[in-house]
């Protein structure tokens, strides 16, 4: 009986770490990296940084989007869209990656 419940607490132990990012032994990934391994794995990415103001958008909810070398720019509001759209390549250049 005891062999069974250390049995179960190791397989809870083992799933809660899991759930809280793995077992550690892989090392921390960058926010940018974390974002390509989440679009990787199937995962939708949630938030994404507006290169125009700095500030996270939410990805359902931005004003509009533009694509750009590196991928996919989400602006959050009308007047970023504007100021993309004015210089495209200065801001294409600071798509920076999605916050944690």
């Amino acid at each position: 009986m005891t062999s069974l419940i250390c049995f179960l607490a190791l397989g809870f132990l083992f799933c809660w770490m899991m759930e809280q990012g793995g077992c550690g032994r892989h090392g921390h990934k960058e926010p940018a990296d974390r974002a390509a391994g989440d679009r990787r794995a199937g995962r939708a990415l949630r938030s994404a940084r507006d290169p125009v103001c700095g500030m996270d958008v939410d990805v359902t909810r931005a004003a509009g989007t533009r694509s750009v070398v590196r991928g996919t720019v989400y602006l959050c509001s009308a007047a970023c869209l504007a100021k993309f759209d004015s210089y495209p390549q200065e801001y294409a250049e600071r798509v920076l990656p999605a916050a944690p």
